[in-house]
């Protein structure tokens, strides 16, 4: 079993959250990533490379066949907090710098700005710690 991330875009290009995939293979993860594509993006990648873009066409539901369940687990990680946001950006940077082609290393980027753009975009609530009354 390998690890594959999914990445759920929003129409705007940054990253609404992430799926964490643990399937048998990388034909597995594409058709998993495949069928969670409805109104956004998705991006399946694995580590610092970028397997796959699967492009919404505006319809569509997410999906796992009941047969599919044993091949592939899903962990849905909502993104809710500034630090949660600021760690993925982190991340996705790390990645970045990992990366061995320009063109991952441009989609690792855009996924970091992605999330520090979530950081100016989301309203500041009382349980937030950062946040100033």
């Amino acid at each position: 079993m390998q690890e594959y991330r999914a990445y759920i875009m929003r129409p705007d290009g940054h990253v609404h959250y992430r799926i964490n995939l643990v399937c048998k293979d990388e034909a597995d993860a594409k058709k998993h990533a495949k069928a969670l594509v409805a109104d956004c993006d998705v991006e399946l990648w694995q580590l610092d490379r970028l397997i796959e873009r699967f492009e919404s066409k505006g319809q569509g539901r997410l999906t796992q066949s009941a047969g599919d369940q044993n091949q592939c687990s899903m962990h849905i990680t909502a993104m809710s907090s500034n630090d949660e946001y600021r760690k993925q950006a982190a991340d996705a940077e790390k990645q970045a710098s990992l990366a061995h082609g320009e063109v991952d290393r441009a989609a690792w980027l855009r996924i970091a700005q992605g999330f520090l753009g979530l950081l100016r975009k989301r309203p500041q609530s009382e349980d937030d710690p950062k946040s100033s009354k």
